[in-house]
């Protein structure tokens, strides 16, 4: 009931693919995370008031921000942006309670970056989780990722989890593996067209839980995205000081594009892009649609090719 009544703030949490494109050259990595992070935002007393609940026991109200709120996350980016504002996409980057500090010079540089984060924290009294903490790293995971000088690619343990997982037998299971596994797909080349015999099996309306008809080309689908993912390559970080160039393709039902970047004479792979074509696209001749994956890759990569 309480947030239906309440006034969203309109706080976007940073894209993480925003936040991954910040990392060229950085050599040394310290993620923070806060305890209860969310708990360490107190509640004004009349904000206060509006969590109460009435028990046998008498009524109790929350002193502190809880989970569950429809602001909980939009406020507690807000203060983080607040309390970290000098540093942001200097060598900081902030995702809810999860701090990464990188650093592009040597190990002092860092030390002095994480000593300079730290006392923030301190003088907002915000209190890390140190057991959730890793210092001075030159690889570790950050929001799914593992990221080092080398470039970045999908955790470990997050591949294991999409290549143990089952053969769905119903449309929610279906988009609970399609969402797991869209959050890795710039490493895959041709996603959507892969992905479409799955993504067809999600369309109509019905009970989340209802049946599918699980054919030969779905097992076939779910099969290759696993073994893309397992095999998926380091994507490099962008430097805006370098030329990029895009390679596009367009299938009967299709397209897709790759964003590069030259590195000591290789042509280095820095995102996959792909989308599927809508019945009407479909039936553009295969010039137009051709011409539709290079529109879409420079509206994807727009940033980096315009001047």
């Amino acid at each position: 009931m309480l947030n239906k009544v309440t006034l969203k703030q309109k706080i976007q949490l940073p894209r993480i693919d925003e936040c991954l494109e910040r990392l060229h050259n950085a050599k040394h990595f310290t993620s923070l995370d806060l305890t209860n992070g969310f708990h360490q935002q107190r509640l004004s007393e009349a904000d206060s008031i509006k969590t109460a609940i009435s028990t046998r026991y008498g009524q109790f109200c929350w002193k502190v921000v809880p989970f569950g709120l429809s602001n909980s996350g939009p406020a507690f980016q807000k203060m983080m942006n607040s309390v970290l504002a000098d540093y942001i996409d200097k060598f900081v980057m902030v995702y809810l309670d999860d701090i990464l500090i990188f650093s592009t010079g040597d190990e002092e540089q860092h030390k002095e970056h994480v000593r300079l984060v730290l006392k923030k924290l301190d003088e907002a009294k915000l209190i890390i989780n140190k057991k959730k903490c890793r210092f001075n790293r030159k690889e570790l995971t950050f929001l799914g990722f593992n990221i080092s000088a080398d470039g970045i690619k999908p955790a470990p343990e997050k591949v294991k989890a999409v290549l143990s997982w089952p053969a769905p037998t119903n449309v929610q299971q279906v988009r609970q593996f399609i969402g797991l596994a869209q959050h890795y797909r710039r490493f895959i080349s041709g996603f959507a067209g892969i992905a479409a015999p799955l993504t067809n099996l999600t369309q109509g309306s019905g009970p989340k839980r209802r049946a599918i008809s699980w054919t030969e080309d779905c097992q076939k689908s779910f099969e290759l995205i696993k073994k893309k993912l397992a095999t998926a390559p380091v994507l490099a970080t962008p430097d805006m000081e370098k030329p990029f160039r895009i390679e596009c393709d367009a299938s009967d039902f299709a397209i897709g594009a790759v964003l590069l970047q030259e590195e000591n004479g290789i042509w280095k792979p820095l995102a996959f892009e792909s989308k599927k074509l809508s019945q009407a696209e479909r039936n553009y001749p295969a010039q137009e649609r051709e011409l539709l994956s290079i529109l879409h890759a420079l509206r994807t990569w727009r940033c980096f090719v315009e001047e």
